[in-house]
Formats: C-alpha cells, structure tokens, sequence
C-alpha cells in the first residue's frame, strides 16, 4: 500500500486523485497484492512440535464436592 499502514490511509491521501476510478484503483491495489503474496514463502510448522496440553481448568461435567 505504498509503504502506508494500511489501504485506508493510501486512499485517505490519494482517494480524491482517483475519485470517479475507486474500483479500478481498488482493483489494481488488490491484484498487486496477490502477486506480493504469492511470491512469498508459504509459512510451514515442519520440525515444530506442539505444545503439551494445560489443564487449566475443570470440564464442566466435573461436580464439585
């Protein structure tokens, strides 16, 4: 998004340059997105092990005494 935040702030600065082309503009930011995204590296867990499970707290069908 132009190095801002997030794509509300690019269109709160630009918005009014593309005022009657929001779609297209909209359009265009997405499909650039997309690209970015695809040409990244998928995340993996391979060679992570979970967590144990906690118990942190008593099921429900417990009953107290």
């Amino acid at each position: 998004m132009l190095g801002h935040k997030s794509a509300t702030m690019t269109l709160d600065l630009y918005g009014h340059l593309f005022a009657d082309r929001l779609d297209t503009v909209a359009d265009a930011l997405d499909a650039a997105r997309t690209v970015e995204l695809a040409s990244r590296e998928p995340l993996t867990t391979e060679g992570l092990e979970p967590e144990p499970l906690r118990e942190t707290a008593r099921p429900r069908s417990a009953k107290r005494r």
